[in-house]
């Protein structure tokens, strides 16, 4: 049986006079632009109807993460998947004079709801790092290591997923073509290789916080520690300056912690006084 979209678009060409052959191609474009219409029209009512709804309903629980969910845009970036849906259903229907594209069609789909996917996991992580900050005892933990070191795996299994889909190969293929290159990546990553280690060391042996009070006379570092990252830490020195250091330099350079001093209640000061040594009975 004819599909009558189509039947209708070729009939309609070659009634205004377009040639046999051009109408086929032009049938081909008009039914791409009516599935990219579908395709917009089911990611704007996704937006205004799911995430709206979805909004005003959060906005009225008292719960904490799910208004972290909503601040990180998690429902913005799953409600991109209408699109990818709209194609899975009706791809068969809109090009049923085009079969061979059918396949190459639902691949980039594939690919493209993978790549959402991953955005959505990547958001999720984002909403934890950001909930676990807002928990008093983990306000000074290095969390935002742990999340980055999340987030490069997540980028590195859905960058292979994605490329499969795209090229039609299977992941074990890429990641054993991969493997051939990990001297490369053991470079390319050193310092990230390194920074998860330090990370994992300075977390258990509890030597620094956020709010720490550090001196670091190689790096000219003196103030308090604002930020712990997979690869870096940063410090704030008292003339508001900020000073980048290696996370793995807190293990292998030494550096002095002030927190004892500041947890005892008390602080040493250093004041030179001037005495005349013939008042001195």
């Amino acid at each position: 049986m004819e599909n009558r979209i189509e039947h209708h678009l070729y009939e309609w060409l070659l009634s205004i006079g377009v040639p046999e052959v051009i109408s086929h191609q032009l049938q081909f474009i008009l039914e791409l632009l009516i599935l990219f219409v579908l395709c917009y029209l089911a990611d704007r009512l996704a937006k205004k109807l799911f995430v709206r709804a979805l909004s005003s309903l959060i906005k009225k629980t008292k719960f904490l993460w799910d208004d972290v969910l909503l601040e990180n845009k998690v429902f913005d970036r799953l409600a991109h998947l209408a699109p990818a849906l709209v194609i899975q259903l009706t791809a068969s229907f809109v090009f049923a004079d085009f079969q061979d594209f059918i396949p190459f069609l639902i691949r980039m789909t594939d690919a493209y709801m993978f790549a959402v996917a991953l955005m959505v996991v990547i958001s999720i992580f984002n909403t934890l790092d950001h909930y676990f900050k807002k928990i008093d005892g983990l306000k000074d933990k290095p969390t935002d290591s742990y999340f980055q070191l999340a987030r490069l795996v997540s980028y590195f299994i859905g960058g292979i997923l994605v490329i499969a889909k795209v090229f039609d190969k299977d992941p074990e293929g890429i990641l054993t073509a991969m493997g051939a290159l990990t001297a490369v990546s053991m470079l390319v990553f050193k310092d990230t290789i390194l920074g998860f280690v330090a990370s994992i060391q300075l977390s258990a042996n509890d030597m620094i916080r956020v709010g720490d009070w550090v001196s670091i006379p190689k790096y000219g570092a003196d103030g308090d520690v604002i930020k712990i990252t997979l690869n870096t830490v940063k410090v704030q020195n008292w003339d508001k300056t900020i000073s980048t250091i290696p996370t793995y330099s807190f293990v292998s350079d030494s550096f002095k912690n002030w927190r004892g001093m500041a947890d005892a209640g008390g602080r040493r000061i250093k004041r030179s006084i001037v005495i005349k040594s013939g008042s001195i009975k």
